[in-house]
C-alpha cells in the first residue's frame, strides 16, 4: 500500500466515518452493488470499525478487514492475504458465511478447509482503495 493510499483511507474515514458516499454504486464482477456506510474511528459510534471487525471476524478469512458495508449487510473489506503492503478491496457476502469455528465443529472441516470456505464468500472489487473510490458510479 502506498503512502498515498494510506492517507486517502485515513482521510476518507476521518472525514466521512459512518457516512454514506455519492456516487454509491460499484460492480462486483457483473453484479452492481450499493455502498452503505463507511465504518467510523469514533469509539462511541455504532459503526466503530473495531467493533465491526470483532463482530465479523469469526466468519471472515484471515487478513480481511471490514471498512464499510452495503445496505444488505454485506461487507466492503481490505484483503491483505496476498500482499501485506498493498491490500486489495473485496466484497464479503454474508448470506453463506458461517463462523469458521462452527464449520470445524459442525461440518468437521479442518482449519484450512474452513478458511477456504470463508474465502468463497469474498469477491474481488479493486486492486487498491483509490481504485475502488474511482470505480464508484451512479
Amino acid at each position: 500500500m502506498t503512502l498515498s493510499d494510506i492517507k486517502k483511507i485515513f482521510n476518507t474515514v476521518v472525514i466521512n466515518g459512518g457516512a454514506s458516499v455519492l456516487p454509491e454504486e460499484f460492480n462486483v464482477g457483473m453484479v452492481e452493488r450499493c455502498f452503505g456506510s463507511l465504518f467510523s474511528f469514533d469509539e462511541e459510534s455504532s459503526e466503530y470499525i473495531v467493533k465491526k471487525y470483532q463482530i465479523y471476524e469469526p466468519s471472515l478469512p484471515k487478513k480481511v478487514f471490514p471498512i464499510a458495508n452495503d445496505p444488505a449487510g454485506n461487507l466492503i473489506c481490505l484483503d491483505y492475504n496476498n500482499n501485506s503492503g498493498s491490500p486489495i478491496v473485496v466484497f464479503g457476502e454474508h448470506e453463506n458465511a458461517w463462523e469458521k469455528e462452527m464449520l470445524i465443529k459442525v461440518e468437521g472441516l479442518t482449519e484450512e478447509q474452513a478458511e477456504e470456505r470463508a474465502r468463497e464468500n469474498v469477491f474481488y472489487v479493486a486492486a487498491t482503495f483509490t481504485e475502488f473510490l474511482d470505480k464508484l458510479h451512479v
